[in-house]
């Protein structure tokens, strides 16, 4: 098991409170203790320092495009170092259709197998260790419940379609 301190960090932990200096000690993959800053090092610990790094435990990346890579790269290590998910995603779409890389394949990337119905069908391809929640992204939600041109005010048929897909999607 790897055990780290992280020393001197500046800790930002989304409470209310400010910005505050303060030392981790982490063992694998939990937090194990926040610390004074400087706090003595305990013995089997990889000391880092953190001194001109910022630590954001918890951190919830709201806004990614990471749907496509979390399959194509399930450690996904660059989700760590990428921004904030909005009106592109991957579901609801028709197995085997073009849509989907017409849609937004210059954000996600291709990926051949795209084209899930639901979450549930897309969350059977995941291998990877990271915890991601989606929204539901408008632009497929739209696709997927109007006919023609989608550049347009919506039908109530349409619109009736996509609370449909909405509410089977969440």
């Amino acid at each position: 098991m790897n055990h780290y301190h992280l020393r001197n960090a500046e800790i930002i932990d989304g409470s209310d409170y400010a910005p505050f200096r303060g030392d981790f000690l982490v063992a694998s993959d939990t937090i194990k203790a926040v610390l004074p800053p400087l706090s003595p090092v305990g013995k089997g610990y990889t000391v880092i320092d953190c001194t001109s790094k910022v630590l954001c435990p918890g951190f919830i990346d709201m806004h990614g495009h990471s749907d496509l890579e979390v399959l194509r790269n399930p450690p996904i290590r660059s989700k760590i170092g990428q921004g904030m998910n909005c009106g592109i995603g991957v579901f609801p779409s028709v197995p085997g259709s073009a849509f989907l890389n017409e849609l937004c394949g210059d954000v996600l990337g291709a990926y051949p197998q795209a084209g899930w119905r639901f979450y549930v069908s897309y969350k059977q391809h995941w291998e990877s260790g990271t915890n991601m929640a989606f929204l539901q992204a408008h632009s497929t939600l739209r696709r997927a419940g109007m006919t023609g041109n989608v550049n347009r005010p919506a039908t109530d048929d349409e619109i009736s379609r996509m609370c449909s897909l909405l509410g089977e999607s969440l």
